[in-house]
């Protein structure tokens, strides 16, 4: 550090205040400190100090240098780290932080829900009969045709390689997997409820024509949500379904016509108490509190920036992807379109035969 003795005379001198004016300098820009190191060689001339110039400011802080004609060394005054104007609070600059700290706070949340609702989900798996060869398939369709018969049936399937806003599903899409739940007394097999059938990897055509005695028996009544779309899908692969019970997206309407405007998708109307009557969520183990979940909530991954950090922009990765990577969670969350089509449509008869009779 050099340090250079030059007597000054005749100046004015500066207030030794003038420090507690300047900005604090952690917040100080690379000109600023040099404007800074400026002013202080000037009040020092003033003083009759020698000037001091440090290599970087922090040496200027930190170091005791000798620099007065007397001997004496100089400290630079702590009161510099608190001066007014780091003091002086801008109001615009604090709402804009309390409002990055509440929006971070409420993703925080929203994070942690999506993980407790994602493990809640995951856990119903061993309620599922995964169902992956003809030789399961047999045994599954044997007791849905004789020992189940006289049951209600929900079933759902989930389609890949369909754009639903340009194409019908007349010879479009491609059946990956589907469901069947007939209510909590059934049991498949080690007390497990629902059967999830694989169809993208454990048969394709000949797993779902296993299933043709089921699906074209017309004595065997079966529930659907959106019936004209998974009979055109199931259509294609040539099987004629049968046994039509009830579509409860169209039963929402009927309860209600202002479904028309307002939706009548199964999160919807599981997320509608009136719809959705608490008591039609005690028939089986803790899942049909959940109701429907959408795929974007479980299965939606934000988009990376450049930088690496996440976006905003949520993406959904290929069903057929979501259902061989993510294969258990998969399972789940379409076994229960299956539970919850069950379980409006025995709640819907009620409050659309409560409606009739009210009229």
């Amino acid at each position: 550090m050099a340090v250079i003795k030059q007597e000054v005379t005749g100046s004015e001198e500066k207030s030794e205040d003038f420090v507690k004016d300047q900005i604090p300098l952690d917040k100080k820009t690379n000109m600023e400190c040099l404007l800074y190191e400026k002013e202080v060689a000037e009040y020092q001339e003033r003083k009759g100090a020698t000037v001091l110039t440090a290599p970087n400011l922090s040496d200027f802080r930190n170091s005791e240098i000798e620099c007065f004609e007397d001997g004496s060394s100089y400290s630079p005054p702590p009161k510099l780290v608190s001066s007014k104007r780091s003091n002086q609070k801008n109001p615009k600059n604090d709402a804009a932080e309390g409002t990055g700290q509440n929006i971070k706070a409420s993703e925080n949340e929203n994070s942690e829900k999506l993980e407790i609702l994602r493990s809640k989900l995951a856990s119903f798996y061993s309620n599922v009969m995964v169902v992956d060869n003809v030789s399961a398939a047999k045994k599954v369709v044997w007791m849905l045709t004789n020992k189940y018969k006289h049951l209600v049936h929900a079933c759902d399937t989930e389609v890949a390689k369909i754009d639903v806003k340009q194409e019908t599903p007349v010879d479009h899409g491609e059946v990956i997997c589907f469901s069947i739940y007939s209510g909590p007394e059934t049991d498949f097999g080690n007390g497990k409820s629902c059967i999830w059938v694989d169809l993208l990897d454990g048969g394709g055509r000949d797993l779902l024509n296993g299933f043709a005695p089921f699906f074209e028996d017309p004595s065997i009544k079966k529930v659907w949500h959106n019936y004209s779309f998974d009979n055109h899908v199931l259509e294609n692969y040539g099987l004629k379904v049968s046994g039509f019970h009830a579509d409860t997206m169209h039963m929402a309407q009927l309860w209600d016509s202002s479904r028309h405007t307002e939706g009548g998708d199964r999160k919807v109307m599981s997320e509608d108490k009136k719809a959705y009557q608490k008591d039609m969520s005690k028939d089986n183990t803790d899942e049909g509190f959940m109701g429907k979940v959408s795929m974007k909530d479980i299965f939606g991954r934000r988009k990376l920036k450049k930088d690496g950090s996440a976006g905003k922009i949520s993406t959904i990765a290929p069903v057929e992807e979501l259902q061989r990577e993510e294969r258990e969670l998969w399972i789940s969350y379409s076994a229960f379109d299956s539970i919850n089509t069950l379980k409006l449509c025995k709640s819907l008869k009620k409050n659309t035969f409560r409606n009739v009779m009210e009229t």
